[in-house]
């Protein structure tokens, strides 16, 4: 049975997916993990407030005994720009990543933290899950974290000379050049249709010459 089914429409309306909720089952241990990303809403299947595992920053909303829904009051924003550049050796868990930082690895940290940053006017709209439009305005360099996992396969459609690089261990960044543009995130998935495209291809010459075989046996 799916427990999310007793769940009040007024509350389902705020959820992303179901899988975005995992992760207070799976990181009950330290809510930092919860608050460093962009999501509304955790879970648990038993009472968080029963093992003095909740705090201020988790706001219960709904139960029905084998569910407990919360609200993560202090959340990242989905996008964001960051006014300080950092590093960590720690693991995602054990700091509190807030709306004016953003981490980077070792390499891509000494690569960009005499970046030039400052006040920017942005917009992002997700035109769908794959495709994001920016717009942004700034006499400064940025980086514009979106809280998308990070695969290599983003790619932008810019004219400008931006960089995407992987910020707060999982998610998408893009460091923006100083000017006023616009332009396309998107997921290359190319190489899936041409595997699919391959697939096909073998499948109907094995197709064709196992009923060549057939053909001729007959015969």
């Amino acid at each position: 049975m799916n427990l999310f089914n007793n769940v009040p429409d007024r509350i389902k309306e705020g959820f992303t997916s179901a899988n975005s909720f995992e992760i207070l089952q799976e990181g009950i241990y330290n809510e930092n993990y919860t608050h460093n990303l962009s999501i509304k809403y955790a879970y648990s299947t038993f009472n968080l407030s029963e093992i003095e595992k909740t705090s201020l920053n988790l706001k219960a909303i709904w139960n029905d005994k084998t569910l407990f829904l919360y609200e993560v009051i202090d959340n990242l924003e989905y996008f964001y720009i960051p006014k300080k550049i950092l590093t960590t050796n720690k693991k995602l868990y054990e700091y509190k990543i807030n709306n004016d930082e953003v981490f980077l690895s070792k390499t891509d940290f000494i690569k960009f933290k005499d970046l030039k940053v400052g006040p920017a006017i942005f917009n992002v709209k997700i035109k769908n899950n794959s495709i994001f439009k920016v717009n942004y305005n700034s006499e400064y360099e940025n980086i514009l974290v979106i809280s998308n996992l990070f695969d290599s396969k983003w790619e932008h459609n810019s004219s400008e000379k931006l960089e995407l690089i992987k910020v707060n261990e999982f998610f998408t960044g893009i460091v923006l050049r100083p000017g006023k543009y616009e332009f396309d995130l998107f997921f290359n998935n190319s190489s899936y249709f041409t595997g699919i495209i391959i697939s096909i291809v073998v499948i109907l010459i094995l197709s064709f010459f196992y009923l060549k075989n057939i053909f001729n046996f007959r015969k």
